[in-house]
């Protein structure tokens, strides 16, 4: 039997949302409402299976929060999410949580391989990046060019921060700009990566990296800037940048807000 295996981008891409936020809102609670209030068909139980319920927006969860807290007869709610934090207290008070711990990588590695066909060392980088998440591990696979994207922004940016050139960066920040928000946050999300990547290279001397030979090469030069007295600001500056952009603030202003941020913590030795 084949293994249907579907990440969020797959959905955004399916309902033609690949530049905007999944975003379950106020029209689709409605919908979730009016459908569960109807009878069941051969009078059992009724099962309403929500993906990512922390996509929710304040207006659709508060629309099915009595739904949640005093389900009609015979009805269960069953909230799949991957990061519970994510949901609204009021609704994540309601509900009883059960754990399932992701994937270790050389599971995901071993699966990549066997049933994707991906070479050995690909499978490995792969499933390092997807952090234990198959899905995104499918994903990443068909999904090379937005890697692509990702590293040659990330070493035109950095270059760009580390000369302090404004001009061009203002030029590189229209252009992320028009990116769409889902490919902004899988970018920052990269960014955090490498940082990471960086700091982990120092004190294993390279032998925990799990990187390509063109990301390895870069970095190689680039990782010296990245140190102890800068790694916490940077992680934060960007951490913080992601939560925006999850939010909607303005592209322009946050990525150029970040670059000003990231010519100063470059500089820290």
């Amino acid at each position: 039997m084949k293994t249907h295996i579907l990440a969020i981008d797959d959905w955004n891409l399916k309902l033609g949302n690949e530049n905007k936020q999944g975003i379950i809102g106020k029209e689709e609670s409605e919908n979730i409402i009016s459908k569960i209030s109807l009878k069941s068909f051969e009078g059992g139980y009724k099962v309403l299976i929500m993906w990512l319920p922390e996509l929710m927006n304040g207006n659709a969860s508060n629309k099915l929060l009595k739904f949640i807290e005093e389900p009609p007869d015979k009805t269960v709610f069953l909230l799949v999410a991957e990061d519970q934090e994510q949901i609204i207290a009021t609704i994540r008070s309601r509900t009883q949580i059960i754990k399932f711990p992701k994937l270790k990588e050389i599971e995901v590695a071993a699966y990549l391989e066997s049933e994707k066909g991906i070479t050995a060392d690909d499978s490995v980088i792969i499933a390092h990046l997807a952090e234990g998440n198959v899905g995104k591990a499918v994903h990443l696979i068909s999904e090379q060019t937005a890697a692509n994207f990702n590293f040659e922004n990330f070493v035109n940016w950095m270059r760009l921060c580390y000369q302090k050139n404004i001009a061009k960066s203002i030029d590189w920040v229209d252009s992320i700009a028009a990116a769409g928000r889902e490919n902004q946050k899988s970018f920052l999300k990269f960014c955090l990566n490498m940082f990471r990547q960086c700091i982990v290279g120092h004190y294993s001397g390279n032998e925990l990296v799990v990187l390509t030979d063109e990301q390895n090469a870069f970095l190689s030069k680039f990782s010296p800037f990245i140190n102890n007295t800068n790694i916490v600001g940077l992680t934060e500056a960007f951490n913080e940048a992601y939560y925006h952009i999850e939010r909607n603030a303005s592209a322009k202003i946050l990525f150029l807000d970040l670059s000003i941020k990231t010519f100063s913590l470059l500089q820290k030795k």
